[in-house]
């Protein structure tokens, strides 16, 4: 049976994809989905490392789920979403590497 650390780490990949497609550029519509996936994604994750004591890493995934909720939007421009979906992209190979090894 898998884990729940590992199921979240598996949908976070997933997440990737998502996440360049959106530097690429697309329509709108695929932003506001691309927002309610990465919210849930971001909000589990939090949670999952709460429950296991990793607050650093609980902190992050929480304020990112804030950043990108879909009930209040933040607006920035095309740029700086394109930087921070890079940094997401970036943090979460880092932590599926860091993690994978222990």
């Amino acid at each position: 049976m898998i884990s729940l650390r590992a199921a979240i780490r598996q949908t976070r990949i997933t997440l990737i994809p998502l996440l360049v497609i959106a530097i690429i550029g697309v329509p709108y519509e695929f932003y506001t989905i691309l927002r309610v996936i990465a919210f849930a994604i971001f909000a589990v994750s939090a949670f999952t490392f709460y429950r296991e004591s990793r607050y650093y890493f609980m902190v992050f995934w929480s304020i990112s789920a804030i950043f990108i909720n879909p009930f209040s939007t933040i607006t920035l421009s095309r740029l700086s979403w394109q930087i921070i979906d890079g940094l997401w992209i970036v943090i979460i190979i880092f932590e599926y590497v860091y993690f994978r090894k222990k």
